[in-house]
């Protein structure tokens, strides 16, 4: 097994090479770690853009997430504030990652 920074070397590199490809499309890459601001834009969607209600894990009205416990990305153009994509992760510390997924205590 590799060690860790042998893999945070790698993710750096891909992630050098990924921003380069997107400024190359004039595209600008965004990160926050703040998840109110995720539900914000998400909330200004249209309802055809929308897939379902924000996850659970994800909201932070319902969970109590401090930095470091969640971030979002987003694609805009170049001079724009309009996102074109966005995705957002939340890092879950639980005992039983089936168990939690299987009985929908935390995805539903």
């Amino acid at each position: 097994m590799k060690n860790f920074q042998t893999d945070y070397e790698e993710l750096q590199l891909w992630l050098d090479v990924a921003t380069g490809e997107l400024d190359a499309m004039g595209l600008d890459l965004v990160m926050n770690g703040d998840m109110r601001e995720w539900n914000d834009i998400y909330d200004t969607l249209p309802p055809e853009a929308q897939t379902g209600c924000v996850s659970n894990t994800l909201h932070p009205e319902k969970h109590n997430m401090g930095l470091g416990e969640a971030f979002w990305t987003g694609l805009c153009i170049r001079g724009e504030s309009e996102l074109i994509a966005c995705h957002c992760v939340r890092l879950l510390r639980i005992r039983n990652f089936v168990d939690e997924f299987v009985s929908w205590r935390l995805f539903s």
